[in-house]
This record gives C-alpha cells, structure tokens and sequence, in this order.
C-alpha cells in the first residue's frame, strides 16, 4: 500500500492566532501597542504556545533543509512524524551541493544525469540547469581550459537555454546576458586586471550561490519544499511583524537577529 505524502504544515492559522500578529478585540490590541515589561511581554507569549507536533515538523524541516541527514532520520522517527520523499534524498543534495563546493561541476552534473535525468529536460529548471552549466564553464575559464574547448561547450549545453534553435530568437533575456559577462573572461589573459563587476563570477560566494541554488530547486523537484525552511520563514515573518508594530512607535521587547535572544527595554 502506497503510504499517502504528509500534510504540508501551514503556518499562517497558528501566527494568526497569536495576539501578537492579529487582535480579536480592542482590549488585547492595547496590550502591545503600549508599552510592555518583561514580565506582560512573557506572560503573553505563554497565553500562546504552538502545538509541539507543529513544531516537529519546523525542526524536521530545517535539518531536511539543511542536509542533515542522520539527524533528521533519528528526530523523524523519535518524534513519530511520517515520511517525506526529501528525508531519503538528503545524502543526494550533500553530495551535489560539496561536488559544486569543490569546484566538481562535472561531477556534479553526471550526478544529476544518474540520479534524476528528467531535470534536464524540464523546461521549468532552466535557470538551474543554465546556472549549473554556467558554474562548470567559469571552472574551465578558472583552470585555463582551451578557448576551444570552452566556445563548444556554451554552443551545445548554454545556447539552447537562452536561444531558440529554430528561430534564433533571444528566450531567456535575462541569463543570455549573463552568459555574455562570462564570456568577456575569455578575453582576460591576467584576471588580476579584471574589474570587479566580472571578477564576482569567479568568487568562492558566487559558487556558493550556486550551491545554495541547486540545493533549493531539488527540495522543490524531490520533496515539493520551498526554497526556504519553515523556520527562517517564520523569523522572517517576525521580524517583519516586529517592524510594522514598531513603525507604530510602539515600544516591544524584540529578537536580536545574531544571537537569537529576546531583548528588553529596561
């Protein structure tokens, strides 16, 4: 018997019923808007806990998200939570995400070939396909591979993402333009001399981003994730929430972005 996918956790019937994200009467809404003591601050926060299966799921989520395998494997089943099709293919992102790290884009891409060969023939993950493409032409521009070499693997693998065959017409205006920029390096015998807005494609950041990219749109081609984990989506949706209420100039204790901490105004 085919096990049914789990339920997707929605987050926004449970923010909507703190009082700090929505007021069902005039009484709670002054409650916030005014100034708060630690101790008011705290004893609102108790009047409203998440359900603790809710927030297994956050947890599961995040380590699914960030590749922990063994971790996420042993909570899932510790918490009693169902099976997600993401859990199993962890050790698949790890590998593809430090193939890309290391600067092992063929790797990475004969990975994806074995592993999931319909990505590269779904036309909705051509800017990851191209990005993917992109990071191993910028590796062969960066260990100096023959002109050749490199003009032939943009004509067949990078031109067709961004240029109809047919036609000859531009379809992807925005990564055709990138790819220009890319090609400029060729023209570079010292990258020393190359100015900054073209010097970023060959940073350590830029193949993270890379990395970080791939990884996301196979959460969504496996698992059917977004590409952000629950809960920097929910800190996100906080410090939103914690802006427009001190937009109010209300005076709110708030979350310190760094360490994690509530912070007080004594």
């Amino acid at each position: 018997m085919t096990e049914s996918a789990p339920k997707k956790v929605d987050l926004k019937p449970f923010l909507n019923n703190l009082q700090l994200f929505e007021f069902s009467n005039e009484e709670q809404s002054k409650r916030v808007t005014n100034s708060m003591s630690k101790t008011e601050w705290m004893g609102l926060i108790d009047e409203n806990r998440i359900p603790t299966d809710v927030l297994d799921q956050i947890v599961l989520n995040h380590l699914v998200f960030e590749g922990h395998s063994d971790v996420a494997k042993c909570f899932q089943e510790e918490a009693g939570l169902p099976g997600h099709p993401a859990i199993d293919a962890i050790d698949f992102r790890s590998t593809l995400r430090d193939h890309i790290l290391k600067g092992e884009i063929g790797e990475a891409i004969e990975l994806v070939k074995d592993e999931h060969p319909s990505f590269f023939d779904n036309d909705t993950k051509i800017p990851t396909q191209f990005r993917l493409k992109l990071q191993y032409v910028l590796e062969m521009i960066r260990t100096e591979t023959d002109i050749d070499m490199i003009i032939t693997y943009v004509h067949n693998e990078l031109r067709p993402l961004v240029i109809n065959e047919e036609t000859g017409h531009i379809i992807q205006n925005e990564l055709i333009g990138i790819l220009e920029s890319v090609l400029v390096l060729l023209t570079f015998k010292d990258f020393d001399d190359l100015p900054n807005e073209y010097k970023d494609y060959l940073t350590d950041d830029f193949k993270n981003d890379t990395g970080a990219l791939v990884n996301a749109d196979f959460l969504s081609h496996i698992g059917d994730m977004p590409p952000i984990s629950q809960l920097s989506g929910s800190l996100q949706t906080l410090f939103y929430v914690e802006g427009c209420i001190r937009k109010s100039k209300s005076s709110i204790p708030s979350l310190n972005r760094n360490t994690l901490k509530m912070v007080f105004d004594e």
